[in-house]
């Protein structure tokens, strides 16, 4: 049995479950990989008969509360979970004992609850990157022909930068001539709709996630997104602020140890998606923190580095009275209260891990 098929296992059991229940709810992130696998499994779940709502967490990276309490009120029979790491226990145990559940990810596990049914490739292979999108065409193709979710399969896996690691979906892709080759893959037609999207979702609030949903449940083609007006304004405006903070980074970036750390600042909130871009052009380790809405945050990359970021994020994070976390490659810290206090605890976690 190959590492898909073993990933697939548990959200196989989890299906004979609901043989005779109808009534779910899907709970999501804002990112487009976790958006692109709502997207599939709401039209699975519609497929198989049932009747599947979806939430948005007011978090990208962790439930939130009222994410219990929508469950609380509508009392579903299912919950199916998708690419949000951080979910507090006492949430897991009320919707297991109150329903089936669950999980979708790609991000490594932390504790394993009764009664919640996990699908993720890190179980199997510690070090897999596989978007929580693939892990969902792949359910989806076990049941049904996938052409009709192969462009939202192909977008979430690549903006997730996953695709590499998904041959069989990046042969399809380039059947359909959505991309030419590996090697020019984010020069592609279909990275600049991943690009377009991205823009619409850079304010990282769930009215533009929301739309982004029922724009996407009902898009036929690539070309619908690249002519997509009401999208195309604001990614105009953002690639002008990117190409800006990339110019400004040289100018501007610091060393602290080992971390290039550069402070952004944007109309729009754009840390992470310029920290991708910046990870590329460096060899080590990387912050990018911008202030919104009161607080700080902050996007840790690497290039060339076997530090795990999301340990570093997490550690950095809980001596600051802040949230973070990610993977080992990519990850990130919300509110930060106090840009000293933080740069202050970056600069003893290099010393204390890397020196």
């Amino acid at each position: 049995m190959g590492l898909i098929e073993k990933t697939l296992e548990p959200a196989l059991e989890f299906l004979k479950n609901l043989k005779n229940l109808k009534r779910g709810v899907v709970f999501c992130g804002h990112d487009l990989d976790t958006i692109c696998s709502t997207v599939i499994l709401l039209n699975f779940l519609k497929r198989r008969g049932k009747d599947a709502k979806y939430f948005i967490s007011q978090f990208n990276y962790k439930l939130s509360k009222d994410c219990l309490e929508y469950f609380k009120k509508k009392r579903f029979e299912f919950v199916i979970i998708v690419d949000v790491p951080e979910i507090e226990k006492n949430y897991l145990e009320f919707f297991a004992n109150h329903s089936k559940v669950l999980i979708i990810d790609h991000h490594p596990i932390k504790e394993y609850y009764k009664k919640v049914f996990y699908s993720n490739p890190r179980i199997f292979k510690e070090k897999i990157y596989m978007p929580a999108t693939y892990i969902c065409y792949k359910l989806y193709s076990n049941f049904f022909a996938s052409k009709p979710i192969d462009l939202i399969a192909g977008l979430g896996t690549l903006a997730d930068k996953g695709i590499e690691c998904c041959l069989d979906l990046y042969k399809k892709m380039k059947k359909y001539g959505w991309i030419e080759s590996l090697e020019t893959i984010y020069c592609s037609r279909l990275f600049l709709a991943v690009k377009i999207l991205g823009s619409w979702l850079i304010e990282g609030n769930r009215k533009k996630v929301d739309e982004c949903i029922k724009f996407l449940m009902r898009v036929k083609s690539l070309d619908e997104i690249l002519r997509a007006k009401k999208f195309l304004k604001k990614f105009e405006d953002v690639e002008k602020e990117i190409k800006k903070s990339l110019e400004d980074f040289e100018k501007k970036k610091k060393k602290i140890g080992d971390f290039f750390v550069y402070k952004l600042k944007s109309k729009y909130r754009l840390q992470s998606m310029v920290a991708t871009l910046l990870a590329s052009r460096i060899k080590g380790n990387l912050i990018v923190y911008q202030k919104w809405k009161g607080y700080y945050k902050a996007s840790f990359r690497r290039n060339e580095s076997d530090l795990d970021l999301g340990l570093a994020a997490k550690e950095i994070a809980q001596r600051i009275g802040a949230e973070g976390g990610g993977h080992p490659e990519a990850a990130s810290i919300a509110r930060i209260k106090r840009e000293k206090e933080f740069l202050k605890e970056v600069r003893n976690y290099e010393r204390k891990v890397l020196r």
